[in-house]
């Protein structure tokens, strides 16, 4: 069940990049709520653009902390990447930086 809840949290991540309009600089994908403790994992999904997009945390360029470099097009690392361990109630804020 964890294993499960872990995976559906990394790709709740990652659908934040591709439902939100990009813009260039550091911009507030959009915030989650912890349902409870445990761990959050992000999986980036593939596509196209003709901008290059760096994904992580944060809500200003002070305090972002990337995850993933390339995306779209050439996403580095690949695959599944551990953001932490958080407890029942907290906010990630997730934020992207995109140029053209």
């Amino acid at each position: 069940m964890k294993e499960r809840v872990r995976n559906h949290l990394g790709v709740v991540g990652f659908t934040f990049l591709v439902c939100f309009a990009i813009t260039t600089g550091v911009a507030r994908a959009d915030s989650f709520v912890m349902p409870f403790d445990g761990f959050v994992y992000l999986q980036q999904m593939g596509g196209e653009a003709a901008g290059t997009t760096t994904f992580g945390l944060g809500t200003s360029p002070t305090n972002f902390v990337p995850f993933y470099t390339g995306l779209p097009n050439n996403p580095s690392p690949t695959g599944r990447v551990l953001v932490g361990s958080f407890s029942a109630g907290v906010v990630i804020n997730f934020g992207i930086f995109t140029t053209f």
